[in-house]
């Protein structure tokens, strides 16, 4: 599960440098469109929290 939470802020600074490499290419700014992470883990530890209270 922590592996996601580490990866996730290395793909967001991946994608800002390749918008930022379109933006150089194409001569206008690239647009950014949002990252969404499905972390399944964290949502069933999440699920088997809150029916154990």
């Amino acid at each position: 599960m922590e592996l996601e939470f580490v990866a996730a802020p290395g793909a967001g600074r991946e994608l800002l440098g390749v918008g930022e490499t379109m933006s150089e290419i194409i001569g206008s700014p690239a647009i950014l469109k949002n990252m969404l992470i499905d972390n399944q883990a964290a949502i069933q530890k999440i699920k088997r929290e809150a029916s154990s209270t």
